[in-house]
């Protein structure tokens, strides 16, 4: 019954809102070029409820600022609206993502229960992205192979490192885990999302 209520949850919040980003959508039914396009996974989603259930696990404050490392379609960044967050950053590579992204924040502007101004959008590689070294959440759900994780990881140290702060990952289908442990950072939270986990780290 509960796994029915999700599905059903994860298909009503499009409904409701008039919005596109319950589907999966493979990379390569896709039709754009990226030098590390071969190295990204599936846009894939988990339903709102979990991803409130993920957001509140990180007791966020006005000051946070929350990346989604390949946002899609922007179901995360939406939901991420309606929280304290001080800006809603999304990375995707992308266009046509890109594009159903921002149509979803274009419909939701009318609904007052989303914080819509709070939102950008990053359109490239996410190894691209410049820090402002004030990022403190990072969202993915397992969007890219080890390879990159890897070098986003080296990024985001670095970025701690210029800037000494408490940083928080959470990683949803954590396949490579041992990728954010081998850089230092602490597993603190287990989250069962009943079909996958959720695993968030941090650096203290």
């Amino acid at each position: 019954m509960k796994i029915f209520y999700l599905k059903f949850g994860n298909r009503y919040f499009d409904i409701k809102y008039g919005i596109d980003t319950a589907a999966n959508t493979p990379l390569d039914s896709l039709e754009f070029d990226s030098y590390n396009k071969n190295e990204g996974i599936e846009y894939g989603t988990v339903s709102p409820y979990f991803v409130r259930k993920i957001l509140r696990k990180l007791l966020i404050n006005e000051s946070d600022i929350i990346i989604d490392c390949g946002c899609g379609k922007g179901r995360v960044l939406l939901i991420a609206s309606q929280y304290k967050f001080n800006k809603v950053i999304g990375i995707e590579f992308s266009p046509e993502l890109i594009a159903i992204a921002y149509a979803n924040i274009k419909r939701c502007k009318k609904y007052n229960n989303f914080n819509i101004d709070k939102i950008k959008i990053f359109e490239g590689d996410v190894l691209d992205y410049k820090f402002n070294n004030n990022e403190s959440v990072f969202y993915l759900y397992n969007p890219f192979s080890n390879i990159i994780l890897d070098k986003l990881c080296d990024h985001i140290v670095r970025s701690f490192n210029t800037n000494p702060r408490k940083i928080l990952i959470a990683y949803v289908n954590p396949k490579f885990h041992n990728s954010i442990i081998g850089k230092g950072f602490v597993k603190i939270h287990e989250i069962n999302l009943i079909n996958k986990m959720c695993y968030i780290y941090s650096t203290e």
